[in-house]
């Protein structure tokens, strides 16, 4: 249940920031099978690389979002959050994991990198 409240999180903060009106063809590209497939990874490493203790009292969605935006550089994320070192701490796992793209690829569905 947290898990996919996490990973709902995450597919949000893809939305927000990849697929709002003023992304083209982002916007209107039906989302893929394979790009579920590597959103659910995503959350799957963090939470391999994260100790628990980190994201405690951190609401699962808020942990989703804030991993997709603090690995892209969207300039909000858990650094942001007033978690002090722990928010440093995470930061630095997302940072780790490096940076994701999103884009339309020839069969016009939407795709992660």
């Amino acid at each position: 249940m947290i898990f996919q409240r996490i990973l709902n999180g995450y597919l949000d903060a893809i939305d927000f920031t990849d697929c709002g009106p003023d992304d083209g063809e982002r916007a209107d590209a039906p989302w893929s099978e394979s790009l579920f497939i590597v959103a659910e990874s995503h959350v799957v490493e963090f939470l391999s690389l994260a100790p628990a203790d980190l994201l405690d009292g951190i609401e699962p969605e808020q942990i989703g979002h804030d991993i997709w935006l603090t690995r892209c550089g969207h300039g909000a994320g858990f650094w942001d959050r007033n978690l002090g070192d722990r928010g440093d701490r995470l930061s630095d796992i997302c940072k780790r994991m490096g940076e994701v793209y999103t884009y339309v690829s020839d069969d016009g569905e939407l795709h992660m990198c």
